[in-house]
């Protein structure tokens, strides 16, 4: 397995299996950030304080739909891949993960109606919702995410042994409390530079209560990660890159909570944003080459080498055929509004 990273064909280029990965990762992590902002939004409305605090619960539930929908496509876009190129890797996730994954895409659906439903008629009612399923997004998506690196173990016998015990076991636990503290610190700085005078000020708080929280869930992963899943440890500890990105990490945290505290909030997005790519990138290469740890590479998962490379061709010229079309759409429409107007 030493040489799985370098393609058969040219031995300086890496394989098809880790580029397919590596947009995997990449498209994951966007989709994080473009939607993490939105289910940290729910978090936020529960524990923001401060004289302000109502009418910045109204403006969390009235800017709450937006691109909701569209961001989506991002995980649509994880899973495709995920099932085109490593088939086995898919159907382990959503076998073992059949539960979350139905939960969560139950929240996605209560959150859209918590929001639709609180701008017809603004009731208490609504807004638990809109609180409750975005606080089970942000856990499950981390929960998720920590029981691929913690595996998936049974925990005892039976239905709830077997597909519920996993991803509530310690590890899959705090990264969920990881994932919900990190999307209320993102939601908060999205909201803080976006705020007028004097709403400012009392989100300030809020970020700095999000950032303390955000970094509490990562102190309980890293006391957690050696005795729940060694293999991951062992990768971390062993490695030279994980020195540097700890140290470049305690850095940001650093940074964020002094340029919160000055009031900077576009350098304290900046530094957030900074911080979590830091993050996601050591826990993707922590993780590397399983998809699932301990017994799930994307080398064994992978399809055949032609396959990989059809799915690669799709990915490249994809793109490009969607600007074409969208460019002569526009071009389309443009005219049609041009002849339009009268004369």
């Amino acid at each position: 397995m030493a040489d799985a990273h370098i393609s058969d064909d040219n031995a300086a280029m890496p394989s098809l299996e880790f580029l397919l990965a590596a947009a995997l990762f990449v498209a994951l992590a966007r989709y994080v950030v473009s939607a993490g902002a939105d289910m940290g939004m729910g978090l936020t409305y529960a524990l923001v304080f401060g004289v302000h605090r109502h009418e910045i619960r109204r403006l969390i539930l009235q800017r709450g739909t937006g691109l909701w929908a569209a961001k989506q496509v991002w995980l649509l876009f994880v899973a495709a891949v995920l099932l085109c190129a490593f088939p086995l890797a898919f159907v382990e996730i959503l076998r073992s993960l059949h539960v979350p994954i139905a939960v969560f895409g139950l929240a996605v659906l209560l959150r859209a109606v918590g929001t639709v439903r609180y701008g017809q008629s603004p009731r208490l009612v609504w807004s638990v919702l809109f609180i409750v399923s975005n606080l089970l997004m942000a856990f499950l998506l981390g929960a998720m995410l920590g029981t691929t690196a913690a595996g998936f173990t049974a925990a005892g016998e039976g239905y709830v042994g077997r597909f519920i015990r996993p991803w509530l076991a310690p590890l899959p636990a705090a990264a969920g409390l990881l994932m919900a503290g990190w999307l209320m610190l993102l939601s908060a700085v999205t909201l803080w530079t976006e705020a007028r005078e004097p709403v400012r000020e009392t989100l300030r708080g809020t970020v700095l209560l999000a950032a303390l929280l955000a970094y509490a869930a990562s102190l309980a992963i890293m006391v957690l990660l050696p005795t729940q899943t060694p293999l991951v440890w062992q990768t971390l500890s062993g490695s030279w890159w994980w020195p540097v990105l700890a140290l470049v990490m305690i850095g940001l945290a650093l940074i964020v909570v002094v340029c919160a505290w000055k009031g900077w909030e576009s350098l304290t997005k900046v530094f957030v944003l900074g911080h979590f790519a830091m993050m996601f990138l050591a826990w993707g290469l922590a993780q590397y080459p399983y998809l699932v740890v301990p017994h799930l590479t994307i080398y064994d998962a992978a399809v055949p080498k032609g396959s990989l490379r059809v799915l690669m061709a799709a990915l490249l010229l994809g793109p490009v055929i969607l600007f074409a079309v969208g460019y002569l759409v526009w071009r389309y429409i443009r005219t049609d509004v041009l002849l339009s107007r009268p004369h």
